[in-house]
Order: structure tokens, then sequence, then C-alpha cells
């Protein structure tokens, strides 16, 4: 028994060669007829969707797999009907006598004793039976060809279990898993594998080794809640009214948040088969409508704003000295799960620990589905807190304390993938809302050699360090010198999933798949700079042009320029912009103007979300 299954399966994976190769034969009729059948589905978000070439392919595929089982399942029962009609019902029996006339034994087969008589004469007889009922259609030709037939089925369904397991393969590798760690206020210059000469970084120096490593990433904003904005749907925050000329961000006393009808990452990823979770600092609504359970996460664990807000004045010391000696009970700030405060104020000793266990929770319950980790770090954003374990190991100070705590949190994802044997099936990417909060001196990061930091539209405050790792797609060791942004995540999440971007909206980000695969350049040429609503520069390939700069905080920031012409300065030979070369290059500058003509052409600006006021409340 064991060695014929063992001979089916083996000449069922020659088989499923065989199958395979005709079912590649007619993928373009699969394609086109299921082109047809798929053309309108529409999905969750309210757009139309077309599936992929290759999901219409594999489907069609599944169903041809499904169909030989089917055949196979129907055969064997018809086989076994067929014998019980012809031998076993003694109404259909049938025998000769010794002079060769043909008898009938009766329906109910009391004239059949000559079998028992003459034992030989059974199995003959029997023979002669099926012979004579096989012109009717009563019972196969013969029974070996019957056995035969059964044989070959069960080798067709050998090699369509085979199919269909490649088919599972595909699946599961046409919907890889995507991990976001996002730092806040973090430096360019603040990682080891970007420069940094007494910072510890060794989990992410090993992810930068183990995948890629972005020079020219930017964000979408500055500061904070533009930014993330960005980085969840995929568009400018002037787009979705997540941007203001009035309150650079949400604050507890906002009443408004990321509009229901944007579609994030989560929202975008849902329709597909994932499942997603967000663990951290949301910051973009802390009213239940806007928090990340309203947007597509399934769970959320975290605290909803920056972590210097809800201050307790008359218990915090004045001024900058609860941040140079910040504790907990300065700041009330919430710990939500879901929709429902846990934990307040939150003890932020210990939230980049914990964060990072409600991830590798998540992801170790959902290790057979796909899915979409977000983990949004609140540090190293002033006040600045570790665990007691971090406490005095870096030589860069308390500073250096946080960021090589949030290192040992990317190493623990990591691991824990590569111990759920996901790592291979899992994109993950690492960078920071903005740049360094420098007017908090040590207690703030470092630009390495941009111009300034947070806050300004300068390189410093929107250029970003940015490590991107999914070993066995992208190649270990490799740096991308070209344009990226966290706009392009979204679209770039979505191809890889097997789905399509939405399509009734402007979005601003690219797909990078050819970027990150190696397989081709960034489509990525240009890049914005808002502050608020104000369109302040524009980078076009390695040429950047400043119509206006500001300051980032303090009397500068009150402070607008206008520059005609604009400030032109070529970013790859100078990367902290100084050096004017407006005058030399008035092509590159008209180029520049027909660029932002274009833009502005399409750009609808909507009522601001951060100047809605928190509603009063009922008496």
């Amino acid at each position: 028994m064991v060695a014929q299954l063992t001979n089916d399966w083996v000449s069922g994976f020659l088989t499923a060669g065989i199958l395979a190769a005709i079912m590649s034969s007619l993928d373009s009729q699969f394609l086109c007829i299921g082109t047809m059948f798929t053309e309108d589905i529409v999905v969750h978000y309210g757009g139309r969707k077309r599936f992929t070439d290759a999901q219409i392919v594999m489907y069609a595929r599944g169903f041809v797999v499904l169909i030989v089982a089917i055949t196979y399942i129907l055969s064997q029962l018809e086989v076994r009907r067929v014998f019980t009609l012809g031998v076993r019902q003694p109404r259909l029996s049938a025998v000769r006598d010794d002079a060769g006339d043909r008898d009938d034994c009766g329906v109910d087969g009391r004239d059949d004793s000559r079998f028992a008589r003459h034992p030989s004469a059974e199995r003959r007889d029997v023979a002669e039976v099926l012979q004579e009922l096989r012109p009717v259609g009563v019972v196969p030709a013969h029974r070996g060809q019957s056995k035969g037939v059964a044989v070959l089925l069960r080798k067709l369904l050998a090699a369509a279990m085979v199919l269909l397991g490649a088919c599972g393969s595909v699946m599961a590798e046409s919907h890889p898993n995507f991990v976001v760690i996002f730092a806040d206020d973090l430096g360019y210059g603040d990682l080891g594998c970007y420069g940094h000469p007494t910072i510890q970084t060794p989990h992410l120096d090993q992810m930068a080794r183990d995948g890629l490593k972005f020079t020219q990433f930017y964000v979408a904003a500055s500061v904070c809640t533009p930014s993330r904005a960005g980085l969840m749907t995929g568009r400018l925050p002037v787009r979705n009214g997540m941007a203001s000329d009035k309150r650079r961000v949400l604050f507890p006393n906002s009443g408004g948040g990321l509009p229901a009808s944007e579609v994030t990452i989560a929202s975008a990823l849902k329709p597909l088969g994932y499942v997603s979770g967000c663990f951290g600092k949301w910051h973009l609504g802390h009213l239940p409508p806007f928090l990340p359970t309203s947007h597509g996460f399934e769970t959320y664990f975290g605290i909803p704003y920056s972590n210097d807000m809800d201050r307790v004045n008359d218990v915090a010391p004045k001024g900058r000295a609860a941040f140079l000696e910040p504790r907990v009970e300065f700041w009330n700030v919430p710990l939500i799960r879901d929709t429902e405060v846990v934990e307040r104020p939150a003890d932020q000793t210990t939230i980049t620990r914990r964060y990072t266990d409600a991830a590798i929770e998540f992801i170790r319950a959902h290790k057979d589905q796909p899915f979409f980790v977000y983990l949004p770090h609140n540090l190293p954003h002033v006040p600045l807190f570790r665990s007691p374990e971090f406490e005095g190991v870096s030589r860069r100070g308390l500073y250096g304390d946080v960021i090589e705590e949030i290192d040992d949190s990317v190493g623990r994802v990591r691991a824990a993938l590569e111990e759920e044997g996901l790592a291979e099936n899992t994109l993950v990417v690492f960078t920071s809302d903005n740049g360094p909060w420098l007017i908090f001196n040590e207690h703030g990061g470092s630009a390495g050699p941009l111009r300034d930091g947070k806050g300004c539209t300068w390189d410093g405050g929107m250029r970003e360090p940015a490590l991107a790792c999914w070993p066995g797609t992208i190649e270990g060791g490799r740096v991308c010198d070209e344009l990226a942004s966290t706009l392009d995540l979204l679209p770039t999440f979505v191809n890889l999933a097997g789905g399509t971007p939405p399509e009734d909206r402007i979005l601003d980000g690219y797909d990078l798949s050819p970027v990150l695969k190696g397989t081709g350049p960034s489509p990525r040429d240009v890049m914005f700079y808002y502050r608020g609503t104000e369109l302040m520069a524009v980078r076009h390939g390695p040429w950047k042009a400043h119509y206006f700069t500001q300051g980032a905080y303090g009397p500068e920031a009150r402070k607008r320029t206008k520059h005609d012409p604009p400030l032109l300065f070529q970013i790859e030979h100078d990367p902290g912009e100084q050096f004017n070369l407006n005058a030399q290059h008035p092509e590159v500058l008209a180029e520049i103007e027909e660029i932002v003509a274009e833009h502005e052409a399409a750009l609808e600006i909507p009522p601001s979300q951060l100047e809605i006021p928190l509603p009063a409340e009922e008496p």
C-alpha cells in the first residue's frame, strides 16, 4: 500500500510538471477570461480595482486543480457503484447452462445453485457476465482497465495536490508581511550606520548590512502630525486637511483628526486579507473617530499624541527644567488600548519595551495570515525616558540610552520574525517622522551633515535615515542614493500585496518595488517641502529650490523670508545647503517652476483638521 502511494506521488510530481507546462501555455487565455470576470469588482474602500495579472492566472490554475480533484473523487464513486450494480445484485446477474443456452437466475437469485457446485465456474461465469454487460455500458470494459483508470486518476489527484501547494506558495509570496518601525525626532546622523561616533546601534547596523540603506529619504513634513499623515495615506498632508498655518500639530484640545474619507495603509491592505496593528504614538487624532481602530487597524496600543503634552503645571517645574530631569508624573499623557484609556499617566520609563512586546505578541498571534505592523515609538521626542536596563549604557548620555533601546527593539522584532519563520516573507522598514529637535541641545539629536533640524524645510528637518530589509528579496549591503519618501510606502505595500492603490484620489507616493528588488531606478524625481499649507521648497533630481525660508523655533520662526529668484542648491554636491547657485543655473529654476505650476494647478486645499477645537462637554 505504501509503495503504491509512493509510486502515485512520484508519478504525480511528473504529471504536475506536465500540467504546469500545459497551464503555463494557457496563461494568456486564463488572463483574458479572468479579467472579464474581475473587471468591475468593487473593494471595501470605495474604489474600483482589478485583480493583478498574477492573481488572475493563479486563481485560474487553482480552478483547474480543483476540477481535477473533483473529477477523481466522482470517478472513484462511479467505479464502486458500477461494480456493485454489475456483480452483487442478483437481478442483473446471468449464467449459461452446460448446453450453452442462456438462462435467467430470476430476480430473487434462487436458481444460482450451480455456482455453489462449481466454484471455478463462478469465477469464469462472472467474467462472462461482465463481458455481456459491457456493451450496454453497465460496467467498465475490464477490471484491469478500471484499475488503470483509477491509478491514473490517483496520479492526477497527486499532481493536483502538488499544483495546489504551489498555488498556496504563490499566494503566500504575493502577500508579504509589512513592519514599519518609526522613531520620533531622530536625526539623520544619530545611528552608527549613518556615522554617529558614540551611539551604538548594532541591530540597525545589521539591518543595513542585511538590506537596503537610503541616503536621500524624505518625510512629508518637518513635524509630527502632518508627517505621520503623509506616511499613512501616501498623500501630502496639505491635500487632506492635516496641515495648518496656525497650529502645526494636533494637541489634546484639538477636535479634529485624520478624516474618515482617507485611505490608510491599513485600510488599503484590509481587502487584500491583511490584519493590522498599531503600537505606539499615533498623533492623527485622539478622539474615537480618529484613532487607529477607525482607520483599518484591528488593534491599537499607545499614546494618542506627543509625550510632552498634557503637562501637569502644578507638579512639573517651570520651563525646561522638567525636560532636563524628567519624571513620569510631570505629563498626564494617556496610554490607550484600542479605544479605552488603560493607564494615565503612561509610565514612559518602560514604554519602548511595552510597545515592542505588544508588536511581537501581535506578530506571533497572526503568523498564519498576512499582517501589517506599525510600531511608531514616541521617542527620542523629549522628554527622554528609557527602561532601567538601558540607564547609562551609552557614551552619548541619556539621548544615546534612548536610541540604543530603540535599536534593541528593532533587534527583538527581527528575532521574532526569524523564530516564527517569517523573516523571508516580511519587509521591515525603519525611519523617523522628522529631524532632530535641536533647541533641546544634548536632549536633541544630530542631523549629521545636513542643515538645521526639526520644524524647518532645510534638509535637516525632512531628510531621514531609512533602512529596508527583506531577506531573499532585497540584496544585503546595498545603498540607494536615489530619492524616496515615506509617501511611497502605501503604494509600495499595496502593489507588493497584489493590490492596486486607490485610484479615486491624487496620491503623492510611488511604487518603490523596483528599488527594493534591485530591478530598476526610483520613480521619484520630485519632492515638495511644505510648512503648513505653504510650499517652501522643491527638489528636482539633485537640485533644490527654496522659495521661502523660515526658522524652526524661537524668534527665527516668526520670520519668513521670500526669495526671488529662489535659492538653488545642488544637494548631492552640497548636502549642507551652503552654496547658492541660482545665478549660474536659471534653466534649472525654470524647469522647477514648471513642476510647481503643474502641481499647484491640481491642488485643492481643504479646511484644516488641526484648527478644529475640542467639542464643548455637555452640562
